[in-house]
């Protein structure tokens, strides 16, 4: 087969929906900071159909011309993957009952949020305003990105909690080391110790693992839940409505983990909406 054309630093990747790979597609690289949204996407389609990877990235060059021509497969093609991906990925009653049942009571730590944050009295809702605020520089606190962490750290057990994000074009939410540098731009990565996903332009979900896993959500999340399982080393993020797995990470954990999260800057007020941290009643 001839390759396909080239678009520089894109690579391929594969999403396994049930027992069927789908090749659909594939993002360049991660944030390494609040400012920085830029996308490159390349599409792996052929006369033949999808190309097929065989376990490694193959660079491509992709003209501008064949993107487009190819552009109204992609739509159709993710809508009709995200559509039966999320129906297959709702848990059982059973299982949600279990998830709820070590819902954590989380807050925001004013003395990790970024100076651009604002968060409430309550520690309940954190949004970015365009004004820095009068705050005393500490070691917890992140300078170059604006984020916040939670005032608990977990050591051990099974813990969940749910974030507003209605209303909202970008954020990031998930957990991260307590070690990590707070002064500096940040890549999301497991390896530099975050597990993390994120929105960005009002419709791009994904998991930011060692390489970036494109989650194509028909329907947007209101509110995102997160459940860590430290001993068996998981992260998993779920639709709280519709009650839809979203994603798993799987890793060791060997320090204090925090619940990490950012509301992105504001766009000129088209991502004011904060983020809110929900009080849950265990079920049990």
């Amino acid at each position: 087969m001839q390759p396909a054309a080239r678009l520089p630093e894109a690579y391929i990747s594969e999403w396994t929906l049930g027992n069927t790979l789908k090749t659909v597609g594939i993002q360049k690289r991660k944030c390494t900071s609040p400012n920085d949204s830029s996308r490159v996407v390349a599409t792996c389609l052929s006369p033949q159909g999808p190309v097929k990877v065989d376990g490694f990235p193959q660079f491509l060059e992709v003209q501008s011309d064949a993107l487009e021509s190819v552009d109204h497969l992609i739509i159709h093609s993710v809508t009709q993957l995200s559509s039966s991906a999320e129906k297959s990925q709702r848990v059982t009653n059973a299982e949600w009952r279990r998830i709820c049942s070590s819902a954590a009571d989380v807050t925001f730590d004013p003395e990790t949020a970024h100076p651009y944050l604002i968060v409430s009295e309550d520690g309940k809702e954190v949004r970015q305003t365009d004004t820095q605020q009068g705050v005393m520089d500490n070691p917890k606190r992140f300078d170059y990105c604006v984020n916040v962490l939670a005032r608990e750290g977990f050591t051990s057990g099974r813990h969940y909690w749910e974030v507003e994000v209605g209303g909202k074009t970008d954020w990031i939410l998930g957990v991260t080391r307590e070690s990590i540098n707070r002064k500096e731009r940040i890549t999301l990565s497991p390896d530099n110790g975050y597990w993390t996903v994120w929105l960005r332009n009002e419709n791009e979900y994904e998991a930011l693992n060692y390489s970036s896993v494109i989650l194509p959500l028909r329907v947007k999340p209101q509110t995102v839940g997160v459940f860590l399982d430290y001993d068996e080393g998981q992260v998993s993020f779920y639709n709280a409505q519709s009650r839809s797995h979203l994603y798993t990470f799987t890793d060791s954990f060997t320090e204090p983990l925090y619940p990490y999260f950012s509301p992105c800057n504001n766009d000129g007020g088209k991502n004011a909406a904060p983020l809110v941290t929900h009080t849950l009643t265990p079920l049990y």
